[in-house]
């Protein structure tokens, strides 16, 4: 992921840095947890018209 750089009128830059923080978090979580949470993220990153980050990585890696 890209370095933490939110940035206030880039929603993806938003979402890229809670998906960076929650990543350091994931062992705080059980499994139950984690899927509400990342439910919850899903529906955010749809709102604010955004791209999930691990979706971004994977093209990149595709494309290497």
């Amino acid at each position: 992921m890209e370095k933490l750089n939110p940035m206030p009128y880039e929603p993806q830059t938003w979402i890229n840095t809670l998906w960076e923080a929650l990543d350091h978090a994931r062992d705080e979580y059980d499994d139950d947890e984690w899927d509400e949470i990342c439910n919850a993220m899903a529906w955010n990153t749809e709102a604010l018209e955004c791209v999930d980050p691990m979706t971004l990585e994977e093209v990149g890696k595709e494309s290497e």
